[in-house]
């Protein structure tokens, strides 16, 4: 894998046995918050990962999504004020510092080289990730998940069929 282009510290953060696994992040955003955060993480500046002592934090263009930890557990905000901060920035933060920690082969608790790896494109059920960058570190132009726009109107609903 190749190194991210975004800038972050030379040092694990001290909170990293703390941080959850990939599976415990992903059960907590929706496939299209997860889906969508690949297509933004493709086209939006990303700055800059940071972390201290109790905070990991990305510098997504305007948006700021900060992950803290009170040394039990991790609680989330971001600046685009999405309900209880789901969004696609702080998806996004948690999955680039996953890649971080793969490419610097830091690897968090239960963690490995195996169960890092995105070698396909997340489907629903597959609970496998799309990487935001191909294997020749370029950023993907479209997403493949789109879905095809309808081509006819919807159905009428069943009550208004009736009267």
């Amino acid at each position: 894998m190749k190194k991210p282009t975004f800038s972050y510290p030379d040092q694990p953060p001290s909170w990293l046995d703390q941080w959850p696994a990939k599976i415990e992040i992903d059960r907590q955003f929706s496939l299209g918050i997860r889906n969508t955060a690949r297509m933004i993480g493709s086209r939006e500046s990303i700055q800059r990962l940071e972390w201290t002592d109790s905070t990991l934090e990305l510098i997504l263009g305007v948006q700021r999504p900060v992950w803290r930890f009170d040394g039990r557990d991790w609680h989330r905000s971001c600046t685009c004020g999405y309900p209880e901060a789901a969004c696609v920035h702080c998806w996004l933060a948690a999955y680039l510092f996953q890649t971080v920690c793969q490419v610097e082969e830091w690897f968090p608790k239960g963690e490995s080289t195996e169960s890092s790896s995105d070698e396909s494109f997340e489907k629903k059920g597959s609970g496998r990730s799309p990487p935001l960058q191909s294997e020749n570190g370029e950023w993907p132009r479209r997403a493949s998940w789109h879905a095809p726009a309808p081509t006819a109107p919807p159905p009428a609903p069943a009550a208004a069929q009736t009267q």
